[in-house]
């Protein structure tokens, strides 16, 4: 994670941790008192938008020109929400399992294929 200004985030100890919409990041340190909550930074989040964006091998998403997209924070975090995936689960175990009996079904057609094309054979064959 990097903060407001695109440098890693390291946090400190802590028994719970919050963080803003705005990217705000709190925490209750482990000594602290119940209740007392420490700033630990911000959460660096940027507006992409039209940019070319690629990972670079450090892990890191780059703009194609291998620099850091500029900070920019305007953005939301919705806290408790899971992301989202393009890819519907089912939809795609009953494609597998589709394409798995059409495989089955054609390695069948071939096997057939191939007896009667033996059998065939056979029949030209001259007896001795």
């Amino acid at each position: 994670m990097l903060d407001n200004n695109l440098q890693p985030i390291t946090l400190p100890q802590f028994r719970d941790i919050a963080i803003g919409e705005d990217g705000r990041i709190t925490i209750t340190p482990i000594g602290g008192e119940p209740g007392e909550t420490v700033e630990a930074g911000f959460l660096g989040t940027t507006l992409a938008e039209g940019a070319a964006l690629g990972k670079s091998e450090d892990g890191g998403i780059r703009l194609a020109d291998g620099t850091l997209p500029v900070a920019d924070q305007r953005s939301q975090i919705l806290n408790g929400a899971l992301e989202t995936s393009n890819v519907n689960p089912v939809e795609e175990l009953v494609d597998t399992l589709k394409r798995q009996r059409e495989y089955e079904l054609n390695v069948k057609l071939i096997s057939i294929a191939r007896d009667l094309d033996e059998a065939g054979a056979s029949i030209m064959r001259m007896p001795n």
